[in-house]
């Protein structure tokens, strides 16, 4: 896909979209992961997060953290899409060390994009004091905002807190 010399990193990106959705083709996420790549190679924020999941979640390729997180922090560089991925990953410590201070670093990036399950993460960590001191007051801040953006997780912990104070 190359007119004039300029590759079209958004038609490699969507055509991989087909392969990994199946549409009007057959469902293959290596197909998906090699249109990816191409666009990827161009710095698309997107192609680069896709991978990113390819890897995280093991479809078309051996699940691998580490590089799951290699391409979203790729991604990061160009777009907040992968924000909340990053943070999950050093909550959890998958394919890096576990680092709740950090999760909270890339947490409050996507929280300011007002990414609910970012937010909600938030307040897990000040009421569970991870990475952090716990706060109740800041926990319910956190859940605040997250319900306000739909996580309904966080109602019930508003509700909760709400209750023990």
């Amino acid at each position: 896909l190359e007119a004039g010399g300029q590759v079209y990193a958004d038609a490699q990106y969507n055509i991989g979209v087909l392969c990994s959705e199946g549409r009007g083709v057959g469902q293959d996420y290596q197909k998906a992961l090699e249109w990816w790549l191409k666009a990827a190679e161009q710095d698309y924020a997107d192609a680069q997060y896709n991978i990113g999941v390819l890897y995280d979640e093991g479809l078309g390729v051996r699940q691998d953290y580490g590089k799951a997180l290699e391409w979203w922090l790729k991604s990061a560089e160009q777009s907040d899409a992968a924000y909340f991925n990053i943070g999950s990953l050093y909550a959890s410590g998958l394919g890096v060390k576990q680092d709740y201070r950090k999760a909270l670093e890339w947490w409050l990036k996507a929280a300011e994009q007002n990414d609910a399950g970012a937010q909600y993460s938030i307040g897990v960590l000040y009421e569970h004091g991870l990475g952090v001191s716990p706060d109740s007051r800041k926990a319910l801040e956190w859940y605040q905002r997250a319900a306000g953006n739909g996580d309904t997780r966080a109602i019930g912990k508003v509700m909760e807190l709400q209750e023990g104070q």
